[in-house]
């Protein structure tokens, strides 16, 4: 309901400040004020959002709180959150919050994350490559030290003999990890099969089948 007011306390404030601009401003200054007006009347939405009697931390819980990407859970019930600020773990208990200043996670940003067979949490970042996390110990793979076509990954998938499938969201078509060797598939690889190197998902079924 506060938002429909505010829209249309948006457009009779524009209408108003239009009609007052055209005789006192100049041109640059009346587009100038017209973008702050709009921003400000953006943030009026955004607090729509909150309680009428918010709180400080209320009001900074809602613009902190991450974008959550991915979430998996392991063999021991825990539940792992792929987010926009790194890594988070709730145990049922506790949350455990892992990025790249107090962790092996090679970027907070992350885009996807899956559980493989040994435990083994693989974490795609936007534009930083892949992080392995084995509970100890962090590896990373980029396009400097491994086969990654590209650092930017958006999808990661397991199938049953324990390859990794990687696609980027954008013209990389899709890299395939088996532990020791990596090959990517494009259009451009003979025997791919691969219709299109834009690739944004990648599904697995029973029979082992990459869709």
């Amino acid at each position: 309901m506060r938002q429909v007011v505010y829209l249309i306390l948006y457009n009779y404030l524009i209408r108003i400040f239009n009609k007052l601009s055209d005789k006192v401003f100049q041109m640059k200054t009346i587009q100038l004020s017209a973008y702050w007006l709009r921003f400000s009347v953006l943030l009026l939405f955004f607090w729509s959002e909150l309680p009428l009697d918010a709180t400080a931390q209320q009001c900074t819980n809602y613009f902190a709180t991450p974008q959550i990407n991915a979430a998996v859970i392991d063999a021991q019930g825990n539940k792992w959150f792929g987010t926009s600020t790194g890594v988070w773990k709730f145990d049922g208990t506790n949350y455990t919050h892992y990025h790249p200043s107090n962790s092996g996670l090679v970027s907070a940003d992350v885009r996807a994350l899956v559980i493989d067979a040994q435990g083994n949490k693989w974490i795609a970042s936007y534009d930083q490559g892949i992080s392995k996390f084995d509970g100890t110990t962090w590896t990373t793979y980029n396009t400097s030290n491994s086969g990654l076509a590209l650092n930017h990954v958006t999808t990661i998938a397991v199938d049953t003999q324990g390859n990794k499938w990687f696609a980027y969201g954008t013209y990389g078509g899709i890299s395939k990890f088996d532990g020791t060797t990596w090959t990517t598939y494009t259009t451009t690889n003979s025997d791919s099969g691969l219709t299109d190197s834009y690739v944004e998902a990648i599904a697995i079924d029973a029979q082992g089948n990459k869709n």
